[in-house]
Parts: C-alpha cells; structure tokens; sequence
C-alpha cells in the first residue's frame, strides 16, 4: 500500500471545488470527507488555552455540519447552532440516491452512521493527550473511516485522507496551516475565470437571499465584488506550482474533464479511475449542479452563460478591474512553506 497522504481540495469560491469533490468521492485510493471541515480553524497563530479549549472549537466553533447534530453532539455549547438551517443533513442525499455500491433505505443510513460517527469521534478526541490540532483532524477521518465501514459496509474508503475547503483569497500565507502539518500533503488550487466567477456569485446571492447584485441596483457593492475577483484572479495567474501544490483552471476541468482529473491523478501520484467521472457522495449517485445551471454531472452550460447575463457595463468595470490589479503589480507568487523544486 502507497504511503498515506493527506489531500487538500482547494482554491476559489464558485471555482468548482464541490464539484471536484464529489468527482473524488468513490475514488477507490481516497477517503473524502463528505462536507467542508474547515479544518484550518483549528491552527490560529494563537495557542489554545488548554485541550478542552480545543475540543470545543473543534466540535462547535468549525461551522462543520458533521459536528452540529443537536440529536448526537458531544457537550459543549450547541444553543448557536439551533437556528441554523439544514443541521443534519450532511447525508440526505446518500438517503435517497440509488447506491452504485449497494443501496440503502431511508431513514436508515443517516441514524446508523452519525451514531457511529460520535461515537468513535468521542473515543478518538478524548485518546489526544494535550494540545494537537492535527489530531484532531486525523480523529475526524478516523471516525468517519468507522462509521462509514459501520454503516456502508459495501463503500471501500482508501488510504489517503481526502478534504476540501475553497480558501477564498489567495495570499501568500494560505498554504501554510497545511504544510507546516502535513508536510508530505498535496494541494490542488481551483481557478476561474473572474467573469463567469462573478455571474456564479450573483445567482448564488439571487437564490439563496434573494439578492440581486446588479450594478444598476447596487452600484458599490458590485464594485467590491468585481474588484476582489479581479484581484483573485490575477494573483492565482502568480500562484508557483510545486511538486506539493497543482493549479487547475476551472474551465479545463468541464472542458476535458478526463485529461484534466488524469493529470491531478498524476499530481497527486494515485491511479486513474473511471469513478472519477461521475459525482457520487458516499458512493451514491449524486447530481451536482456545475455552477448551478441544474445539469447533472460535469457539463459546460455555465461557461460562457455570463456574456448574456452581464450588461456591457458590468463586463467593463470587471475587465477594468483585471487590468487594474495587473499594473499595481502587487501580487507576488504565494511562498509557502515547502520545497518548490
């Protein structure tokens, strides 16, 4: 068996990081955790005050949906959580969606696997002596890893830790909460193009608050939008590839989906699967809207859909603002701390 690796699935917001976790899903050498952890909380510059410290933030404080069940959660402060939407529903679509790899009932699935994974959780964080963050990470796979095996016996997890989390802004400090723990990790970094970028935060926005972001209607805070992305974007063209850090464009992903998860397989030193062209979560068939376009499975109708729905002067101010961020030429190559030979 391959020495075990931890891979982060990363890069920018609306730049295809769910899709490309559930592309990893069933792939037989990864484990992914099916949610975001947002387990770079856990490492602030600052030190904990003591273990129980720790294991509070990490059960209550990471926003992780696997963590804020009101039914299975481990003590702590859970009143904040209550009125948060979706609690405990990581696994709904697992439910339902008809199993590739051995099908479950409703219902079933959900209660036999979070009881196992608080289980084992409450084991494995309370077998951590003192303060180590990454501990608590490798407990979480842990017990994801048992229940999985609890309650999918037929779901084959593989060796190499699997997670992802869009970093947002791209800085030159990003990768290093990663790298200083698991040195011997891979990152893959998602980006996008700024235009389609901005058309996917504005139906994000449209849908889920029922915001408009049009320039017409809200003149500054389209600005802010437009500039941040711009920035993004121009920094990401800076970001140095590595033997530890792979950058992919977006488009190519949707474009030449085979060639393109070849190439990240190659990255990341693991085998070609044909699983990996199809999202599953769990296993289970899983239908994943590419930019939220309602299409199922990986598919281009997103990509250039902005240039009918961005008036010509919001795609001015947004090519205004690339070229901005390229004269102030203040975007250096992020220096994370490993080897980039």
């Amino acid at each position: 068996m391959a020495t075990k690796e931890m891979f982060w699935l990363t890069g920018h917001t609306q730049a295809g990081t769910t899709l490309l976790q559930k592309l990893f899903d069933a792939h037989p050498d990864c484990a992914t955790y099916p949610v975001e952890p947002y387990f770079y909380r856990l490492f602030p510059k600052e030190q904990f005050a003591c273990p129980d410290d720790l294991k509070r933030k990490f059960l209550f404080h990471l926003s992780n949906r696997m963590h804020l069940s009101e039914r299975f959660a481990i003590g702590g402060n859970r009143e904040a959580w209550l009125e948060k939407e979706n609690l405990f529903l990581a696994y709904e679509t697992a439910s339902r969606s008809r199993c590739r790899k051995g099908s479950t009932k409703r219902g079933g699935l959900d209660e036999v696997f979070h009881k196992s994974y608080y289980f084992n959780l409450h084991n494995e964080i309370h077998a951590i002596p003192g303060i180590a963050p990454r501990k608590y990470v490798e407990a979480a796979f842990a017990a994801f890893r048992a229940a999985s095996a609890e309650a999918m016996p037929q779901f084959r997890l593989g060796p190499h830790d699997t997670f992802k989390h869009p970093c947002g802004r791209l800085r030159p400090d990003t990768f290093d909460w990663f790298f200083d723990n698991w040195p011997e990790g891979k990152a893959v970094f998602l980006t996008r193009n700024p235009f389609a970028r901005i058309w996917s935060h504005m139906e994000h926005a449209r849908k889920k608050k029922g915001a408009c972001l049009r320039h017409s209607e809200d003149a500054n805070a389209f600005n802010s939008v437009a500039k941040t992305y711009a920035t993004d974007y121009v920094a990401a063209a800076s970001l140095e590839q590595s033997r530890s850090v792979l950058k992919v464009n977006y488009e190519d992903l949707v474009t030449k989906p085979e060639a393109t998860l070849r190439h990240i397989c190659g990255f990341l030193g693991i085998d070609f699967s044909a699983s990996l062209l199809k999202p599953t979560r769990l296993g289970c068939d899983d239908d994943v809207s590419t930019n939220r376009t309602g299409a199922k499975g990986i598919n281009t109708n997103s990509l250039h859909r902005w240039k009918s729905n961005l008036s010509r002067k919001e795609q001015a101010i947004i090519h205004a603002c690339v070229l901005r961020a390229r004269a102030r030429k203040i975007y250096r190559p992020a220096k994370y701390r490993i080897n980039v030979s």
